[in-house]
């Protein structure tokens, strides 16, 4: 499907940077517990910006972290406060890169806004990214990205916000994807369990389309926003991708049970289901 194969190429950077820091994550793997790793948070402040994430402990935890921190540098330039500038062009490498941007994008905009009595020049930029599983080999990070920016006369307003996740393999250093996770013919099969899902969700009985219920396609995509759950794979929308933007967007969990055919012995999430939950 397009969309899947859409999805591939916008994580094909982050794969490209995984690859190269291979050699260096398995020597630093060798040496840490194979279920999880330790964690502790970092935190950054600027003008009206806020960034939060979490760092890999250890002599041997650079690989791991670099690669968690050019993936939030790289949500960097979706935020609204920088969003139709020069800087939306832009490359950032982790987060410190990100929030000397943000921050200057902020005081230039109420640096401009203070010129008139009219012109409100709010800007706030807030990037949270926290762990989410730490077990089995893998680490799961969710990054929320929010942004408010009021330009020109009497501030109209740029906001958005939205999540999106990291699935590592600590292993390895790779970015997990539906294809690391699943047998490779998982697409159709999957999507009917995403639409079923949102069927049940929005009430629609199995003969009917999903267009009354307010969705804007008879046939939502899979999400690319994917969570490797304890108990399955959550799928999530962005605002206005598959209802109207007014419309808060849906989340979907498909249980491991519903996706136990398509799940290969050697899957990383084999590795999951194998492992006591009671033990972390």
């Amino acid at each position: 499907m397009s969309n899947v194969r859409h999805r591939n190429d916008l994580r094909t950077p982050f794969r490209v940077a995984g690859a190269f820091l291979l050699v260096a994550v398995y020597g630093w793997c060798a040496a840490q517990a194979a279920d999880s790793i330790t964690l502790r948070t970092e935190n950054l402040y600027g003008v009206d910006v806020h960034i939060q994430y979490p760092v890999a402990v250890g002599p041997d935890a650079a690989a791991l972290n670099l690669i968690i921190q050019r993936w939030i540098g790289g949500s960097c330039n979706e935020s609204p406060v920088i969003r139709n500038t020069y800087m939306e062009r832009m490359t950032y490498h982790g987060p410190k890169d990100c929030l000397t941007a943000l921050s200057r994008a902020c005081a230039a905009l109420q640096a401009g806004a203070g010129r008139t009595a009219l012109a409100m020049g709010r800007c706030q930029a807030e990037i949270t990214a926290k762990a989410e599983l730490n077990t089995a080999g893998m680490l799961v990070i969710s990054l929320y990205n929010f942004g408010l920016a009021a330009r020109g006369f009497l501030g109209t307003s740029n906001e958005s916000e939205h999540t999106e996740y990291l699935n590592l393999d600590i292993a390895t250093g790779r970015i997990l994807g539906l294809g690391d996770l699943l047998k490779p013919s998982y697409s159709a099969a999957l999507q009917r369990m995403i639409v079923r899902s949102l069927r049940a969700q929005s009430h629609v009985a199995g003969g009917e389309t999903l267009t009354p219920a307010g969705f804007l396609t008879k046939a939502p995509p899979i999400p690319a926003a994917m969570e490797i759950l304890r108990e399955g794979l959550k799928f999530s929308y962005r605002a206005g991708e598959i209802t109207g933007r007014s419309v808060a967007p849906p989340n979907v969990v498909v249980s491991y049970k519903e996706l136990a055919s398509l799940i290969p012995a050697d899957s990383p999430l084999q590795r999951l289901l194998d492992t006591p939950p009671d033990l972390h």
